[in-house]
């Protein structure tokens, strides 16, 4: 006991050591922290793709062993991991082959309508200058008479002063996609790699587990290796099935109410939904503001449709289809989101799974230390 006791003194004190150093030494920590973080992208990006696929890939295999027995398991799970990457492809082919060409029409279209836009703005200032006049107003606006093409030639010569600028932007824009289809390369070959031997993997890994700690510490490590796995997989399929969802009903409804950009629009909808909360909101601006361009009335009754489509999917559709998903209230929602948004956009789409996974172990915890007392520990679990 008196052992015990000593072991656990100096893993404080060695704690409080490591804490104290880290908080001495934050900027060289922080770059030491992002340079490993960049070296490990493409074995993260790996796991990731690993854990996407796997979900579809277990839903094959079943149907696999359904029909044709536990037979052939190689072969099984090549042609289920074949057939994954198949429709993982489908979906980004289907993706950008609908969302680029309507892109570049509405680029296109936008352009166009330049010398209708200015002959806007150059009525809407001479109306209120003439508003300003009328009502007698101590100061009166500056003539503004915008010339379609003077403005057209500006950019022109912009775009040849600046050129080396363009080339240099170009440059760097072609190396990062070399960098990203790289790292994109080697995340897929892991994750394959990952798909194909997971269960040699995984029995490996409990080996490994159970040699470095006792059987107690390996049961909890493997309970809370689970609980993380099914909030995870709770969570993408989750989101992803409310996005297709809200995106669909997002283009019939537009379709219907003959609003333009109908399927740009729904894609963008249905992409953003990804992102808890704010997604919402973020498509909804940038769909809102293409509309305003072609039409200002059609774009407010674009963003009161949607405001009605959310209230829909998130009272209706979504607790019916998805069920609660993770299981988290909707205050911890809220306040995960809005603190991984600090992180970007994967702090935005990883902090509802990990606070869940958080607020599963309060709940554990609470549960552990009412037990035996005269409180019913299920009326103390409800965490806000």
């Amino acid at each position: 006991m008196e052992k015990r006791k000593k072991i656990r003194f100096l893993m404080v004190l060695a704690a409080l050591f490591v804490l104290i150093f880290c908080l001495s030494n934050l900027s060289a920590l922080s770059s030491a922290v992002s340079t490993l973080f960049w070296i490990l992208l493409p074995l993260l990006l790996g796991l990731a793709v690993a854990f996407v696929l796997n979900l579809p890939l277990r839903w094959l295999e079943r149907l696999w062993i359904r029909r044709f027995g536990k037979e052939r398991r190689g072969l099984r799970r090549a042609v289920c991991i074949l057939i994954c990457l198949g429709l993982f492809a489908a979906a980004i082919a289907l993706l950008l082959g609908a969302v680029l060409p309507q892109l570049g029409r509405t680029i296109g279209g936008l352009i166009d309508k330049i010398p209708h836009y200015i002959e806007q703005i150059n009525g809407w200032w001479a109306a209120l200058s003439r508003f300003l006049e009328n009502r007698s107003f101590p100061f009166a606006l500056p003539p503004l008479d915008l010339d379609p093409q003077g403005v057209k030639d500006a950019v022109s010569q912009y775009v040849e002063d600046n050129a080396h600028h363009l080339v240099d932007v170009s440059m760097g824009a072609v190396r990062t996609v070399l960098v990203v289809v790289f790292d994109g390369v080697v995340a897929l070959a892991i994750a394959l790699y990952i798909l194909a031997q997971k269960e040699k993997l995984g029995a490996g890994a409990v080996k490994l587990l159970r040699g470095l700690f006792t059987e107690k510490t390996t049961g909890k490590i493997l309970n809370f290796a689970r609980l993380v796995e099914n909030v995870f997989s709770k969570f993408v399929t989750g989101q992803v099935t409310e996005a297709v969802i809200i995106g669909a009903l997002c283009f019939l409804g537009m379709v219907i109410f003959r609003m333009p950009y109908a399927l740009l629009i729904s894609m963008l909808v249905g992409v953003t939904a990804l992102i808890p909360i704010f997604g919402a909101f973020l498509g909804t601006g940038v769909g809102a503001f293409l509309i305003l361009l072609d039409d200002p009335i059609r774009a407010i009754w674009f963003v009161i449709f949607i405001i009605v489509l959310q209230q829909l999917e998130g009272n209706l559709i979504y607790p019916r289809v998805v069920g609660k998903s993770v299981g988290l209230p909707g205050l911890w929602v809220l306040i995960a989101v809005t603190v991984g948004s600090s992180f970007g956009l994967v702090g935005m789409l990883v902090s509802v799974p990990l606070a869940s996974v958080g607020y599963c172990l309060l709940r554990q915890f609470v549960h552990s230390r009412l037990k035996g007392k005269q409180e019913d520990p299920e009326e103390e679990l409800n965490l806000f």
